[in-house]
């Protein structure tokens, strides 16, 4: 590819893995009759906090975590049932923590990206992120499909959330305030930092 110019991105290899058209916003899903009013709350709270602290570095000698289950078993059951999967991407595991396998899945997804260019990557790994989502859904247990198109600055800042598909607009704005406060490993093109985007898509589910 052109030294300078960023490859583009055309889906991301984020939980179920699945194949997709190059992206194009899609209208938000209908909101639910359920009160959202903690919620809200709850990213009201986040809009004036400030920036995310920086994290500590997840280790790498961790075991690779890729599923997310309840903080609690349901009544009547010992197991806690699995509300999120992230496929072949650990969840704590920072870019440079992956396998050389693993970042080629997430290379894989973008259009003419070289040997000398990365993707973008949260920082801490997927985790803390993964992690705001389920403190969402301790207040209201939605369901469905989240995806977010955070555009990335060579400082690894966010400096802008796209909404591709909607849960909830409450839920959309939370996460997305926790994308742009969120500290990102920037892309690589031909070996130097560059403007990209990163698709968070993450399915809210919960399993038989």
């Amino acid at each position: 590819m052109a030294s300078g110019t960023p490859p583009s991105l055309t889906t991301h290899i984020m939980p179920l893995h699945r194949t997709a058209q190059r992206l194009r916003s899609r209208p938000s899903a209908p909101s639910t009759a359920a009160s959202l009013a903690p919620l809200t709350a709850l990213f009201l709270g986040l809009t004036t906090a400030g920036n995310l602290h920086a994290q500590p570095a997840p280790a790498a000698s961790a075991p690779p975590v890729f599923t997310v289950k309840e903080h609690e078993a349901q009544t009547g059951s010992r197991f806690k049932r699995e509300v999120g999967r992230s496929g072949s991407i650990p969840l704590n595991r920072r870019y440079e923590q992956l396998t050389p396998e693993q970042q080629e899945m997430l290379k894989a997804q973008y259009e003419s990206m070289g040997p000398n260019d990365e993707p973008p990557f949260p920082a801490n790994g997927l985790m803390p992120l993964v992690n705001d989502l389920q403190e969402a859904r301790k207040i209201i247990p939605l369901r469905g499909r989240l995806r977010l198109l955070a555009t990335v600055n060579p400082q690894g800042r966010v400096t802008q959330v796209a909404v591709l598909e909607s849960v909830h607009g409450d839920l959309d704005k939370y996460m997305a305030g926790r994308l742009m406060r969120t500290p990102f490993k920037a892309a690589r093109c031909n070996g130097q930092p560059c403007t990209q985007d990163y698709l968070f898509d993450w399915e809210l589910r919960i399993s038989p």
